[in-house]
């Protein structure tokens, strides 16, 4: 008996649906790619319970031939390549010829399809297998429209992996938001069991406005437009799109867009262009917005990488990576150079409102402190500066052999105000204090019960994109946990009316955001450890604290990693300083 068999088609389709469909989005991606690619102008979605149980999805392109219609359930078939050379050139979005039929072997599936010069159409129905159970004609508009119920029905291992669906559908409102990014002239709706969630107008010449529809107002302003240099300076790189400006960072990656040739990918390169133009204003953990188009010659960028199109490799990286950066550079530094620079008050006009308020003498001077600017501190503390209150044992810096859980320590300094440096029993150990914090607080957080939470006067109103609304509500139980009580005003909008005690009203409106970005917690742990991080707990310049933290460490070992398995702190013995500088 041979033990090599050729597999059937239903199983080599399901083994392509597992690459191609992994959730209700990528099925909704995959569709609406060929609405786009099929030249239509409007496209209208209709999900019902995030996608899991009915997905519809109608457009008004050039529909298909009876044969054709056939011939797309097919595996590899395809009208948009014909040869290799075809490959290097790919100007549609799909490609493969694999969507259809991979679709149509793990739901229950129903194509109905018609072009302009035909009088009548033709209905297919699949169940399970993308053989037609019937091919029949069919009376409908110019165009087609795809039903796809109980997506892996068949196949029940997949079908548990899905999320619930709020967070399902929260995944195919983001997907339609980038394709309505790349595509202005496109129309796009969207329904989620019979409520609008985006009704998206062709808008060729207002992007911003559309921009905020699909990433909301609040996002949409602060904007600034990147034009394409018309000079060509990059080479045949060429860059435009939208870019927060320096002041606004975010928690996640998630209001990051990058477009190549008009497809939504995800390419480590040019995301490290886009940091290292931001650099300047970024603070370690943070992340720009920016909404990025990239042109490149079709025969200097393969498309034929992953399964589901979001990875390209470039031909010439450096080249895309150097246009990115310096088309974020001209961007930021002019709008930089437009803020202008802050001006202090005059003396006199310091004098005159002092004279008006006629407060007392010490109060004057505690005023006017108030607006003399630190002094930089220094990169290093000196190491007496830092013993002195500390309590430390002073050790001699040759011949210590003490155990480092249990033995005395000799501060060195602080570096970059985060890092503690010590001599330890023959090792440089160094602690970074501000993980350490978080990590102390975590702890406290899963250790102390719920949060102390604060009423607002006055609701703190976020407008959100569309794809994280209605995550609100179905999430309550988690914003709770954090202290977030949230209502919904409707139209993407939302209401903060309590939130964590420790924090400021902006910084609320900035963990609601992150939380609701983030997948959704599997248990009461994850969300309180976001809400440690949202504290930003910040390492005083006071060398008790820092001698507290270092030593809390020893004592704790939970507090010797992250929650994401990061060490808080990192030694090398002499030996191993002395390998660094031998030849």
């Amino acid at each position: 008996m041979n033990r090599v068999v050729r597999l059937s088609d239903d199983v080599v389709n399901q083994i392509a649906a597992g690459e191609a469909v992994e959730r209700p989005a990528s099925v909704v991606k995959e569709l609406v790619e060929n609405a786009i690619d099929a030249e239509a102008r409007h496209v209208r979605v209709e999900v019902e319970q995030g996608g899991l149980v009915r997905i519809l999805v109608l457009d008004d392109g050039v529909g298909m031939s009876r044969e054709d219609a056939v011939a797309a359930l097919e595996r590899h078939a395809t009208s948009k390549i014909r040869s290799t050379e075809d490959l290097v050139r790919v100007a549609t979005l799909g490609f493969r010829g694999e969507a259809l039929p991979s679709i149509a072997s793990v739901s229950r599936f129903v194509l109905v399809t018609k072009t302009r010069d035909r009088l009548e159409g033709t209905r297919i129905r699949a169940e399970g297998t993308s053989t037609p159970l019937c091919v029949e004609p069919a009376g409908a508009p110019e165009g087609t429209s795809v039903e796809v119920c109980d997506l892996f029905f068949n196949v029940p291992a997949r079908r548990k992996f899905l999320r619930r669906p709020s967070a399902e559908m929260a995944h195919v409102t983001e997907t339609l938001a980038r394709l309505a990014m790349s595509r202005r002239d496109l129309s796009l709706t969207l329904l989620s069991n019979g409520r609008t969630v985006l009704d998206v107008p062709r808008e060729r010449n207002d992007a911003r406005a559309r921009l905020g529809r699909l990433l909301g107002r609040a996002l949409a302003e602060r904007l600034i437009e990147i034009g394409p240099d018309p000079s060509g300076a990059e080479g045949s790189v060429r860059v435009s799109g939208w870019a927060a400006e320096p002041g606004h960072h975010e928690r996640t990656a998630r209001s990051i867009y990058v477009f190549v040739n008009g497809r939504y990918v995800r390419d480590r390169n040019v995301l490290h262009a886009l940091h290292e133009a931001y650099s300047p204003w970024l603070e370690r953990g943070r992340y720009p917005a920016a909404i990025l188009f990239l042109e490149v010659p079709k025969e200097d960028v393969d498309v034929n990488v992953h399964p589901q199109k979001t990875e390209v490799r470039f031909r010439q990286p450096r080249d895309v990576h150097r246009a990115v950066t310096s088309a974020l550079r001209e961007a930021l530094g002019q709008e930089a150079n437009a803020a202008g620079p802050v001006h202090a008050p005059s003396p006199r006009q310091w004098t005159a409102a002092i004279a008006s308020s006629r407060p007392s003498p010490e109060a004057v001077r505690r005023s006017i402190a108030l607006y003399e600017p630190d002094p930089k501190p220094p990169m290093f503390l000196a190491r007496e500066d830092v013993d002195r209150g500390s309590g430390r044992e002073q050790l001699p810096a040759v011949g210590m052999e003490l155990d480092l859980e249990t033995g005395s320590a000799r501060t060195v300094g602080l570096v970059f105000d985060r890092y503690l440096v010590e001599e330890m029993s023959g090792h440089l150990v160094i602690y970074d204090l501000e993980a350490i914090a978080v990590r102390k607080r975590e702890l406290e957080h899963l250790e102390g019960g719920p949060p102390a939470q604060q009423a607002l006067l006055v609701p703190k109103v976020v407008e959100v994109a569309p794809s994280l609304f209605d995550q609100a509500a179905a999430r309550a139980r988690e914003l709770q946990t954090m202290g977030l009580e949230v209502d919904t005003l409707g139209e993407n909008t939302l209401a903060i009316r309590a939130g964590p005690a420790d924090l400021t009203v902006d910084a609320m409106a900035e963990l609601l955001i992150a939380t609701l970005s983030a997948e959704e917690a599997e248990d009461e742990s994850q969300p309180l450890r976001r809400l440690a991080r949202a504290e930003r707990v910040r390492v005083p310049r006071d060398p008790r604290v820092w001698t507290e933290l270092s030593e809390a460490v020893r004592r704790d070992s939970r507090l010797s990693h992250t929650s994401d398995g990061a060490p808080t702190r990192i030694q090398l013995s002499r030996g191993a300083w002395r390998g660094l500088f031998t030849p």
